[in-house]
């Protein structure tokens, strides 16, 4: 376990200016902004480490507007301390909280309840209902790895070799086992 995790704030929350303030957020949470990058994710990446495979496998349409979400612009991720915090990670996931009952998430996700009923269920022909929920339902700012097997893949993809070095400077073990999918 590691009081250090991992933040990814999503392209709607980069384009509108609001990741500065959902950072300090967390930093009134008690996190130490430790490192903040801005990268851009691949088509390769997202089935590692956004979606799981059976839900990319079960609602096609939905997926394809989450992932053109994801690919819409720059995101940026933070790496962040909690001290006297044993797993950040799951700290971080508690602080994310979810978009209809509290946290961070629910704070700044841009629609109502009215609209997420709305998309989910209106019929829409040829699934474009899917379409939409998939574009609804990512833009709820944020993302964080739920566990640190996915911290440290994200950390694997987002961060250069030197940044890399620094992270583990900090005592957070990284090790570099799929050099073709870097963002870097």
């Amino acid at each position: 376990m590691s009081n250090i995790g991992v933040i990814i704030l999503k392209p709607d929350a980069v384009q509108e200016g609001i990741s500065d303030q959902m950072i300090a957020d967390f930093q009134a949470l008690g996190g130490e902004l430790l490192l903040k990058k801005e990268f851009q994710f691949l088509p390769a990446h997202i089935p590692r480490i956004l979606l799981p495979i059976d839900f990319l496998e079960a609602r096609p349409l939905m997926v394809h507007g989450y992932i053109q979400s994801y690919l819409s612009g720059p995101s940026v991720i933070t790496v962040v301390r909690f001290e006297g915090v044993d797993n950040a990670t799951e700290h971080i996931v508690k602080l994310k909280g979810k978009i209809d009952t509290n946290g961070i998430r629910n704070k700044y996700f841009p629609y109502d309840e009215n609209d997420l009923y709305n998309v989910e269920h209106l019929e829409y022909p040829n699934g474009v209902g899917d379409l939409q929920l998939g574009f609804v339902k990512c833009r709820n700012r944020i993302h964080s790895p739920e566990t640190e097997e996915e911290t440290l893949e994200m950390l694997e993809l987002t961060l250069s070799k030197s940044e890399m070095k620094y992270i583990e400077n900090l005592g957070f073990k990284v090790e570099f086992k799929n050099e073709a999918l870097k963002l870097v």
